[in-house]
């Protein structure tokens, strides 16, 4: 079941790559050029998208499981706690920054790797058509 459930979220990370990719050259209107350098245009450009979109998004989870944007959340919990009308102290909570992000932190999550490879695949795809479209 552990394997079965660890390969959805990469499913689901292709199936929005082939779907970006269609969207893109259904905009392009890829299906009706004739032109050669049009269609490696628009095949470069299909590509480009959804891997610019899965490695910027890989990096901000990157970022974001390595705690840089705890401190916005401590001050929102801080902030919160602070405007209430009836206050009481929380003795379960944390007492400070180091505290809350010890506690949110406490084992490390696994970097979703297959944001990276399926993004790169469709980088070096664009790349390839790019190459391909100057070449001629």
């Amino acid at each position: 079941m552990k394997k079965k459930k660890s390969l959805i979220p990469i499913l689901v990370t292709l199936a929005f790559s082939i779907a970006a990719t269609a969207i893109v050259l259904v905009i392009r209107k890829y299906f009706t050029l004739t032109d050669y350098f049009e269609k490696m245009s628009a095949l470069s450009d299909a590509f480009f998208v959804p891997g610019i979109l899965l490695i910027g998004f890989g990096v901000l989870v990157f970022v974001a499981n390595d705690g840089f944007f705890d401190i916005f959340s401590y001050g929102m919990i801080k902030l919160i706690s602070t405007m209430r009308i009836h206050r009481r102290k929380d003795p379960d909570g944390p007492a400070d920054f180091f505290e809350y992000r010890m506690a949110k932190h406490g084992e490390k999550k696994p970097l979703p790797v297959y944001l990276f490879i399926i993004g790169g695949i469709d980088l070096a795809l664009a790349v390839v058509f790019l190459i391909l479209y100057q070449s001629v």
